[in-house]
């Protein structure tokens, strides 16, 4: 504990001071407006910060940065401060000055080391792929931002579009929405800040950016200051956190008309951990980097103590946990290609030497059975496990020691597999795997030991001196890591029966340790109309469980339902006790892949074994 106190001094001594003393001297000239031109009669102004205004926003970010996680010094937060501009107007004298960028408030976070990123968007009223422009415009960016800071005011920017419109009624407004939802979306890290300014005219109306986005960005408002402009204007200086996680509100049509989705994100924000942008790996828009650019190397991911205690918590609480952003977006898409491609490949085989079509099981001469390789769950899921691809990738990603698909050990003794091994080999995967299923430990940092006269509780484990073990010193047990496998659904598959995927060792105490933890990934591109693995939150809890039962149906669980909408990158660890259902796939072409590793006590058996099954593939060759 005493490096957390190390860390949180070090924040708040990069904070400075919070009065306007210090800034009042060194810049005079900025005291009135940021650009040149602010607060004229101009479209896209932005709204005029002062210093006291800039001293506010800076504050507060510091402030808020610090409480997420004391850990991260403001030296390695990122902001971005993004300006407005229309077509034409990108053109003139006032909009090119590279000194317009470096507003009041760029300079008060950067006194407080914060790295501040400027950008000015020249908005084309029928801009097409904004995702492209969007990446274009922040190519200086390994990762996404902790803030985002919008200089213009809503009001003279939403109007400006409306002038602009084309002849479709609703264009403008999608227009409003589209840059809005992309630009969040792709620069900001789940959890993240966002700053702008909402015009108050003489009548009381607001114009507000999120009006038109409330899906995106949480509902929470804070008020930072508020200052008149030469039109007379109030302007409220506004921010709001972008959801840490959303529910994939989509799925599901036969939930209770009463089911509450904002109840729901609510539940999903307790399972996420908020990860600032030096933690996680890099967004899919800045994924693309080259070796011959140093600077534009993307450090590894690694959390920090603050995030992996949370992480522990949330399995402890919840019995699963929500990492956004974690996973380098090319190495999923490489992993979830290979199942996939393992997937086509043992189809074509089973259709020729079967008569089996996984495809189309209606129509098969032969129900689909489970193989070595691959395990049907129901029509049009299944799990695969092994196959060319995978053999192929892991060879090269894992190397040939472990190209077999064979289980590791993580012995009590061994730090880590490095960063190669992606899901089973995460630093930071594998010491939330350790601590949750160790509580404890003289390792475990969460918890203080569990102590009996003074003494710690492992000191009295003296059987761990039997075969060879490491003796009663309350050291981690060894735990076993599968191969990487994938969970696939078709197009058509429907949502699975409520299930855990392994029973509780003992049924007298409702909350001992996770002895089986999944950690899933997403390793292709989701969307509405495809789902991914839904929880009941808290149910990996036995009273929990045991209360809620009902042996006539599930709805009593379904209050507790959590529908997480993940993405490329983002990691859901949880406890296989969990009550938890795949949602189905509705999409007319998508074929979703999540890969995933299973994690066990290596004490413990799964009953669920395969390698008897008759295999689909010829591990030697590849082939049939």
């Amino acid at each position: 504990m005493a490096e957390d106190n190390e860390d949180e001094e070090d924040c708040w001594d990069a904070f400075g001071s919070s009065s306007d003393e210090d800034d009042e001297g060194s810049d005079k000239d900025d005291n009135d407006e940021i650009f040149n031109g602010a607060g004229s009669s101009n479209a896209s102004a932005s709204a005029p910060i002062d210093t006291k205004t800039a001293s506010t926003i800076t504050l507060h970010l510091s402030q808020t940065f610090l409480k997420h996680n004391p850990q991260v010094r403001l030296s390695d937060r990122t902001v971005a401060v993004v300006r407005i501009v229309m077509g034409r107007e990108a053109s003139s004298d006032a909009y090119q000055n590279d000194n317009d960028y470096k507003c009041m408030v760029s300079k008060h976070l950067e006194q407080r080391q914060i790295l501040v990123v400027h950008q000015t968007l020249e908005l084309e009223h029928r801009q097409e792929n904004f995702d492209e422009f969007i990446s274009s415009k922040f190519a200086m960016l390994d990762a996404m931002t902790d803030a985002l800071i919008i200089l213009n005011d809503a009001k003279t920017v939403n109007r400006t579009l409306d002038e602009k419109k084309c002849d479709d009624d609703n264009s403008a407004t999608f227009f409003h929405s589209k840059w809005l939802q992309v630009l969040t979306d792709s620069i900001l890290c789940p959890g993240g800040i966002i700053i702008f300014s909402k015009s108050l005219n003489d009548e009381g109306t607001s114009h507000d950016f999120f009006d038109i986005e409330e899906k995106l960005i949480g509902s929470e408002t804070t008020v930072l200051c508020s200052a008149s402009t030469n039109n007379s204007d109030i302007i409220q200086w506004i921010a709001r956190r972008k959801k840490l996680m959303r529910a994939h509100a989509s799925t599901c049509p036969w939930l209770s008309s009463s089911h509450s989705v904002a109840s729901e994100e609510e539940r999903l924000h307790l399972a996420t951990v908020s990860l600032s942008s030096h933690e996680m790996a890099a967004s899919p828009i800045f994924s693309k980097r080259t070796a011959s650019d140093p600077k534009k190397v993307r450090h590894s991911s690694r959390l920090t103590e603050h995030s992996i205690r949370k992480a522990v918590n949330n399995m402890k609480q919840y019995g699963y946990c929500i990492l956004p952003g974690l996973l380098d977006t090319n190495e999923c898409l490489d992993w979830g290609n290979a199942v996939l491609e393992c997937v086509h490949d043992a189809s074509k085989i089973l259709l020729e030497r079967d008569g089996v079509d996984i495809y189309n099981p209606q129509s098969s001469n032969f129900e689909p059975q489970s193989y070595r390789e691959m395990s049907m769950r129901e029509d049009l899921r299944m799990d695969l496990r092994h196959g060319p691809s995978l053999w192929k990738l892991r060879a090269q990603k894992e190397g040939t020691a472990l190209a077999g698909g064979n289980s590791i050990l993580l012995s009590a003794t061994e730090n880590r597999y490095g960063d190669g091994l992606f899901l089973r080999g995460h630093p930071s995967l594998l010491e939330i795997l350790r601590r949750t299923m160790n509580p404890g430990s003289s390792s475990t940092c969460d918890d203080p030991p569990n102590q009996t006269d003074s003494k710690p509780l492992y000191l009295g484990n003296i059987g761990r001196w039997n075969f060879g073990g490491t003796g009663n010193n309350g050291s981690y047990q060894d735990l076993r890591i599968s191969p990487i496998g994938g969970i696939v659904s078709l197009p058509g598959s429907a949502d699975q029966a409520l299930h855990a995927d392994t029973p509780h060792l003992f049924e007298h105490i409702p909350d001992l340790p996770a002895h089986y933890i999944n950690i899933f990934a997403p390793c292709t591109a989701f969307d509405n109309a495809v789902g991914g693995t839904a929880f009941i939150h808290g149910s990996h809890n036995l009273s929990f469980t045991a209360k809620h039962y009902d042996a006539n149906h599930n709805t009593s669980f379904y209050p507790f339902l959590v529908r997480p909408r993940v993405s490329l990158g983002d990691v859901i660890l949880f406890d296989c006790r969990i009550l938890h259902f795949g949602l189905a796939n509705t999409s007319r072409s998508t074929e979703r892949c999540i890969c995933y590793v299973n994690t066990w006590h290596d004490w413990f058996h799964d009953a669920k074994n395969w390698d008897k099954n008759q295999a689909i593939f010829d591990e030697t060759t590849g082939e049939n």
